[in-house]
């Protein structure tokens, strides 16, 4: 009976396990380029405003490639190509992702990341995060590991890409990733302070010697760390002057996906990022997110009175002064 339940799992998800498959063929793929190759800017900007690399449009197109050959996909939109691309005509799930996060960094030989999202719909506009079906997060470091929704068993769960033998393998690195409801580790984009007296009042209290304040050259990264951690708070805040830079399809709904799928919590400071509706492929919007607690303290501190516009309620009327 327990054998029978096991492959009656495996064929009720055998198609996403497909397109899990492609990813992380990809990413092994991608890492294996990144050992070996330097990477430079080119002169183009991608659409979404950001300095390319050819790093990033090599990964693009690995990425693309894997996903069409899995035969399940239907469509695609990645930062470096945010439109629907359709990749099978009989698939079912729509990719999102971003190709590289941090490559701005990469010839400083930093860490960077691939962020992937797998949704349960061929069309996205008015959507919300909550029809995404998986996502993962693939860090290519000193070692090449990956975040990962694992349906069957309902848990967040790290591989690391190993060598066996002569082969690479894919192996379980930590059956289960959780995140505790307090945080040590507090990671806040620092151009979003500048704008607003109550996030300094934050960030002089995570800098207190009880906790410690760092922040990476790429959001996954500083994302990755609380789950190796198993705690942390990430912030990038919109203000007037400094809007949020990171998408919510490829950056923010895939990691927030797997934040509170492992007990943590995402928000844009005034609902939760898996209920922001989308619209369009090049939408960005705030995040914040860890450790449950400390995510409502940040959120609820940002609505009190006084904040930015002087009443309650005021940081989410920034944030429709900022979407208009």
């Amino acid at each position: 009976n327990e054998l029978l339940k096991k492959m009656e799992g495996v064929y009720a998800f055998a198609d996403q396990i497909k397109v899990y498959k492609a990813i992380l063929d990809a990413t092994q793929e991608i890492q294996n380029y990144l050992r070996y190759h330097t990477s430079k800017l080119v002169q183009s900007k991608n659409p979404m405003g950001k300095q390319q690399s050819d790093i990033d449009i090599k990964a693009n197109d690995i990425i693309f490639k894997h996903l069409k050959a899995s035969g399940v996909v239907y469509a695609a939109a990645s930062e470096e190509s945010p439109e629907s691309n359709i990749l099978n005509e009989d698939g079912t799930y729509f990719v999102t992702f971003d190709p590289i996060d941090g490559s701005s960094v990469i010839d400083c030989n930093f860490s960077v990341a691939s962020i992937f999202g797998i949704w349960n719909t061929h069309d996205l506009e008015g959507k919300t995060g909550r029809c995404l079906v998986g996502a993962a997060l693939a860090i290519y470091g000193t070692r090449t590991s990956m975040t990962i929704y694992n349906t069957q068993s309902d848990k967040v769960e790290e591989l690391t890409l190993m060598k066996i033998g002569k082969k690479e393998k894919w192996l379980v690195s930590a059956q289960t990733v959780t995140l505790g409801k307090q945080a040590k580790l507090f990671s806040i984009a620092t151009k979003g302070i500048y704008d607003n007296p109550v996030m300094w009042k934050i960030m002089i209290n995570t800098s207190a010697p009880a906790s410690a304040s760092v922040t990476r050259a790429a959001a996954a990264l500083d994302v990755n760390q609380m789950f190796v951690k198993k705690q942390g708070i990430y912030c990038m805040l919109h203000t007037i002057a400094h809007p949020s830079r990171l998408s919510l399809l490829y950056e923010i709904c895939p990691m927030a996906f797997l934040i509170e799928k492992a007990g943590g919590s995402a928000t844009d400071g005034v609902q939760a990022c898996l209920d922001i509706p989308i619209k369009g492929y090049q939408q960005r919007v705030n995040m914040i997110a860890g450790s449950s607690e400390d995510v409502k303290y940040i959120s609820e501190e940002l609505n009190t009175e006084g904040n930015v516009s002087g009443s309650k309620g005021s940081y989410g009327n920034l944030l429709n002064i900022q979407n208009k």
